[in-house]
């Protein structure tokens, strides 16, 4: 009996014992369980964002989403330049010599004004130009009874240059030597004929103006036009023009007539332009 107790004691311990040390097993923190099973930071993959280049390309296509819906503006082409212009306007002179008094009521002889320029060289803000301008005009008036006609005819050529501080304005001088046709009539009625004159005239303009840009047609690169008003004031350096009438030649006329002189006319003195012009 005493044998047989003995050896159920002893299963009892060991029963036991195997008890406590599976309970210890289970008591383990699952920290240390989920460190062990976790893998080290060597051990992960390397994603696109976990690297420079995958940040970069991150941040691009962030830039493309901000920038999705508005439109870039593109850098405008240079315009072409502009080489060519024509002007219409007046030319008016202020002719106080004495000779302009028998043609005359006032002082002021107004003349239609065409030209043209042709630019061979320019910079950032200067530029030189070549211009040519024709000038027509004419007065009339009452000399001891009998009327006077005077037609003007200006033919000109001369440099002019532009100083443009910015696209819609510049200020530009002028130096344009011309011809200048002085072609007078006057209608005798004693005689019953017209007595006609023709001389020529040297002059000088020389003057200095500001320009005006109204508008631009066309788009860059293709060939553009810019609308200009221009004004310019100067004075114009004239010799003097002898003016002696004599009837037209007629065979018919049996009457031999000589010739009467006026005083000769210097076309020159204060002038002032007012034209419109394009260029292209």
């Amino acid at each position: 009996m005493n044998s047989v107790a003995r050896a159920l004691s002893c299963a009892a311990l060991g029963t036991l014992s195997l008890l406590a040390s599976s309970a210890r097993a289970d008591d383990k923190p699952e920290a240390a369980v989920d460190a062990a099973a976790m893998p080290s930071p060597s051990d992960e993959p390397k994603t696109a964002a976990s690297t420079p280049a995958g940040e970069i390309e991150l941040y691009n296509a962030a830039v493309n989403r901000a920038f999705a819906g508005s439109e870039v503006k593109q850098p405008e082409a240079p315009a072409r330049p502009h080489m060519f212009g024509v002007y219409v306007g007046f030319r008016f002179l202020n002719l106080t010599h004495p000779g302009y008094d028998p043609y005359s009521e006032s002082d002021a002889l107004v003349q239609n004004a065409l030209g043209f320029t042709f630019t061979p060289w320019k910079s950032e803000r200067l530029q030189l130009h070549f211009l040519g301008e024709w000038n027509i005009g004419a007065s009339s008036a009452y000399a001891r009874g009998a009327q006077t006609d005077l037609l003007v005819n200006r033919v000109a050529l001369g440099v002019e240059g532009r100083w443009m501080p910015k696209s819609r304005f510049y200020l530009y001088a002028k130096i344009v030597p011309s011809v200048v046709n002085l072609s007078a009539k006057i209608e005798d009625w004693d005689l019953g004929v017209d007595l006609e004159s023709s001389s020529w005239a040297m002059v000088l303009d020389t003057s200095a103006g500001a320009a005006l840009r109204l508008g631009t047609a066309g788009k860059a690169p293709g060939r553009t036009a810019s609308f200009w008003l221009m004004m310019d004031w100067g004075y114009a350096f004239a010799s003097q023009a002898s003016m002696t009438f004599r009837p037209p030649e007629n065979e018919d006329e049996p009457r031999k007539f000589g010739a009467i002189n006026l005083p000769g006319l210097r076309p020159g003195g204060f002038v002032t332009r007012a034209s419109f012009g394009v260029t292209f």
